[in-house]
């Protein structure tokens, strides 16, 4: 760090603390991680720092990996870091990371809005593939704009990551700054207006960038995971709708003084139109996993009472059990089994009713699937999931009769539970030899 040289030269046009860059010279206990850079290396030369910074970044990943030194080396291979070459490199890989990051993100959104908005309604510019920019802002304001007309839910974490974003494009808006030592367009140098990096200061505003964005990719994929349900309207989420449902009363009293009440409430709370409100229970009553909130009942096809006794009924040492159920009815079962995962959501129930495919692979997974010895252990190894899709598809009256036939399994979860490790629930409960006929997978007790 050459502080002499910094106090030797001009003084600089600009000094700035941004939550990632600060050129001011810190003092504190961390006071070797200042970087000098721009005007201030003390070098006549600004990109030897440059190609050191990157040769000796390459070796030391590869001795964090345990390579060895190879015997032809220099002494101080993959050692003695030196942070006024090391600045190069590190920054570089941070800001590539947020431009591969906000660029990945941004086909997702689209596909997120479109989704919900298929007509284009809000007018937002298409995006063009491959996105050629280096720019992070303009990439970053298109994924704002898209991001926020899909649902309202990013509007908080695009003010958060916002500051971190306009700093990196303002240090380096064509991603060469941190890789070459002079501007390719004019011949000046970079970073001419700042003196110093704090990398203390930089570690602690990427980790807070890099939480924000892992926050923002996973809020994206829960609104994707959500719009392919179809649960929605134009004005309204998923998770609104699920409220909207809650705050009804039965639809035997719609058109009554408490439907009316509790109508204008809800209209008023989520600024919706008549129409807006109308659509929402339309999208209510014709929901599974909604229309029996407000007392309409959608029973599921070819599961009538009886069904469950049968499938627990079902000894795989027995050849004679194999037709003892029918298709329809086991791919029911099946159905109800995959729902009830926690990563599922209950929309997605009706597709496992559809007939077996005529590919023939598709359907050899189909048969597999839904094998009634197959079925049978896994609604003794997790009859939770199954009880758990019943409570999310309304299905009360069927809910009974499966706690009734498979109160045993289900005591031997929650006593499970209650004891051990959720990844050691199957070892005590499995009660059922044979092995998974999908394939190898760790079974876990949702």
């Amino acid at each position: 760090m050459n502080v002499s040289a910094m106090e030797a030269e001009e003084p600089l046009k600009k000094v700035r603390k941004g939550p990632l860059i600060m050129s001011t010279l810190h003092t504190g206990n961390d006071m070797e991680f200042n970087a000098c850079v721009g005007r201030n290396t003390g070098s006549y030369d600004n990109s030897i720092g440059y190609a050191d910074g990157f040769e000796k970044a390459a070796e030391m990943l590869l001795s964090s990996l345990g390579v060895r030194k190879p015997e032809i080396s220099q002494q101080s291979w993959g050692r003695e870091p030196l942070v006024d070459v090391l600045v190069y490199p590190i920054c570089f890989c941070a800001r590539h990371h947020v431009e591969l990051s906000i660029k990945r993100m941004l086909p997702v959104a689209w596909r997120a809005y479109i989704t919900k908005f298929p007509k284009n309604q809000k007018k937002l510019e298409p995006l063009k593939q491959p996105d050629v920019r280096h720019d992070i802002l303009p990439v970053w304001t298109d994924l704002v704009a898209i991001t926020k007309a899909a649902d309202y839910r990013f509007e908080v974490l695009c003010s958060e990551l916002q500051p971190y974003i306009v700093d990196l494009s303002y240090i380096d808006s064509t991603g060469q700054v941190f890789r070459y030592d002079t501007d390719a367009r004019t011949s000046t140098l970079n970073l001419n207006d700042t003196s110093h990096i704090d990398l203390t200061h930089f570690a602690n505003g990427y980790a807070q960038m890099c939480r924000i964005l892992i926050e923002l990719e996973s809020l994206l994929a829960n609104v994707i995971g959500e719009v392919q349900t179809g649960t929605f309207t134009s004005k309204l989420i998923r998770g609104q709708l699920f409220d909207i449902a809650d705050s009804l009363p039965d639809r035997g009293v719609w058109g009554e003084d408490e439907f009316e009440a509790a109508k204008q409430k809800i209209m008023e709370q989520y600024d919706l139109s008549g129409t807006d409100f109308k659509k929402a229970t339309q999208v209510i009553s014709n929901t599974r996993c909604l229309s029996f909130r407000v007392g309409i009942a959608m029973p599921i096809p070819h599961l009538a009472a009886g069904v469950f006794e049968r499938l627990q009924q079902v000894n795989p040492t027995r050849r004679q059990d194999v037709e003892t159920l029918s298709e329809n009815e086991r791919s029911v079962l099946y159905g109800l089994y995959e729902t009830g995962s926690v990563y599922a959501y209950p929309e997605g129930f009706d597709s496992y009713l559809e007939p077996r495919p005529r590919e023939r692979d598709a359907a050899h997974y189909f048969d597999l699937a839904r094998e009634e010895n197959y079925l049978a252990r896994k609604y003794a190894s997790n009859p939770d999931r199954v009880e758990h899709a019943l409570k999310q598809l309304g299905q009360l009256e069927l809910l009974v009769e499966f706690r009734r036939v498979y109160e045993k399994e289900l005591e031997r979860v929650r006593a499970a539970r209650e004891t051990a490790d959720i990844m050691d629930v199957d070892k005590i409960v499995f009660q059922y030899a044979g092995s998974d006929p999908t394939g190898p997978h760790q079974e876990v007790a949702s």
